[in-house]
This record gives structure tokens, sequence and C-alpha cells, in this order.
């Protein structure tokens, strides 16, 4: 998880640009992605989740301010908020090249399901994640602050890795692999396995 040169920062705390082996992941000239907090989130997680879709994803990113809490899709009967109108909001207005991410920290679910970490418009514009689950420690106390930067790290590549079609992998330990549980989001590496890496190149670049 460390850094090859040795710095103080971890892949998921790096601040503007990370070096992967020997490589620097080329940057996309053509997209970029802007990374909004939806109300009250602390500018630290959305600059982490934007250095990290940068260095690890290898798309333009960077953090704008933020937007109002989107209050117009919670749903009292379940103290949660509906992603799918969070996600039209996010992708209205917005330049061709341009894709949004929008990190909340309430908890987010869809109609069919009970919660879900995030959620992307595949091959679309926007993607939103809910900080609310990532806090949760195994003893149900909240989690130490570099699991919790880890866990949103993961869940911004996957969920900004949806958005410029990517889909779910089966590989064990891909970042892209479907996790219900923390323990599975856990456990996922912080790369993509060898072909979601060349299926990324090619979206990256087009």
């Amino acid at each position: 998880m460390s850094n090859p040169d040795n710095s103080k920062y971890t892949v998921w705390q790096v601040p503007v640009e990370h070096r992967s082996g020997r490589e620097v992941k080329q940057l996309s000239k053509q997209r970029r992605v802007e990374v909004a907090a939806l109300g009250r989130v602390d500018q630290l997680t959305v600059s982490v989740a934007a250095a990290n879709i940068q260095a690890i994803l290898g798309l333009m990113a960077r953090a704008v301010p933020p937007w109002p809490d989107p209050d117009y899709a919670f749903l009292p009967g379940r103290d949660q908020y509906n992603a799918i109108p969070i996600l039209k909001d996010l992708s209205r207005d917005i330049e061709d090249d341009t894709l949004r991410l929008g990190i909340i920290s309430a908890d987010l679910c869809l109609p069919f399901l009970s919660f879900v970490y995030g959620e992307a418009q595949i091959n679309g514009k926007a993607a939103v994640l809910s900080l609310h689950r990532l806090r949760r420690g195994s003893d149900g106390k909240t989690a130490p602050s570099a699991l919790f930067l880890q866990r949103l790290a993961k869940v911004a590549v996957h969920e900004t890795a949806h958005v410029i079609g990517m889909t779910h992998c089966r590989k064990q330990g891909c970042i892209m692999c479907f996790s219900l549980e923390l323990e599975s989001l856990d456990a996922l590496s912080m790369a993509f396995c060898p072909e979601c890496d060349l299926n990324r190149r090619r979206r990256v670049r087009t």
C-alpha cells in the first residue's frame, strides 16, 4: 500500500499525483472528474478521493466547491437518501468532457436495495458515494482514520470507473469486484487486475 519512493503518503492519502511502480499513470486529456461534497463533508475527504481517482484511474480529477445537501432525495421512512435523483442532479449542466463524483455523509440506498456504498451511471456522467458505512469499525465503533480513507479511495475509484463504462470483475482482489460487506471491501487491493487495467487504459484515452 505504500508508495515505492518511500514518501510519507500511502496510495489513498496522496494529495496530488501517485507514482505506481516505475510508471507514472498517464492522465487523460479528454475527460476530467469533478469531485464535490454534497452537504457537510470535510475537504480532506474530497481531496483524497480526487487524488486517488487521478492516481489509480488515470483521469484528471479535482475538488470543486461543495454542493448543497440533496434534501430532495431524502426518504423519511428509511432515514436514507435515494441515490437515483442525486445522480440525475449531478449529471445536469455538465460539459461533455467532464464527469462528476458527489460525496455524501448520509446513508445511501436504492428503491430495491437496503443500502449502497456508492452508485454510478455506467457509461454516463455521474457517480455518488456515501461515507456513512465506511466509517464503521469491526467492533461497531468508528473505524481508524487510515482504514476509512482506504475504503473511501476504493469506492471513489470503483464508482468513477463505472462512469467510464467499466463493469464488475470476478478476479479476486480486483478493485472492480462487487463488495456487499465491509470485510469484502477491505480485502480488495488498490489496483485493477491486468484485464481491467487494460480496459481502463483504453477507456481513459477515448
